[in-house]
């Protein structure tokens, strides 16, 4: 009998799967900010835009120590890269809850989340604003991260 094989028979999940299962959580999300108690509800509204803003702080930090090439031999690279790219994630999905948090206690609406200065310039409707304009960049340095490898020549 070879130890490296698998005793399951079982299919394991795809990318597919996954992506199903993520698309399920961030549409249960304002169903659990509204159901949920107050404390957590208050929790998320403050909690996830923190959340996201450490986790990116973490990710570039991570980022700039796994491009050391003088004091890091090739393992540590890899291990700070792994690092990197999991606070990367970690950020985008606390954004996508701090979003969707947002707009489930009615503090403001989907079009000033999707486009940017769309309910003003001025008061709490420009930070608003502000803040778009740093989670759309947030997002698309997190597509373009992944589809990275797409763009290298060989």
């Amino acid at each position: 009998m070879n130890p490296r094989r698998s005793n399951s028979s079982l299919p394991k999940p795809g990318r597919s799967a996954y992506g199903v299962a993520s698309a399920a959580v961030l549409v249960l999300i304002p169903v659990v900010v509204l159901v949920g108690g107050s404390q957590f509800r208050e929790f998320l509204n403050f909690g996830a835009g923190v959340l996201s803003l450490v986790s990116l702080s973490c990710s570039v930090i991570w980022g700039l120590v796994a491009q050391d090439r003088i004091f890091l031999n090739t393992r540590q690279r890899i291990v700070g890269q792994a690092v990197h790219r999991t606070t990367a994630v970690a950020s985008i999905a606390f954004l996508l809850l701090h979003i969707t948090t947002k707009i489930a206690l009615d503090h403001t609406q989907l079009i000033a989340a999707v486009v940017p200065f769309s309910l003003g310039v001025t008061g709490s409707a420009g930070l608003i604003g502000l803040g778009s304009v740093a989670g759309l960049l947030m997002i698309f340095v997190g597509v373009t991260g992944a589809l990275r490898s797409n763009f290298a020549t060989p």
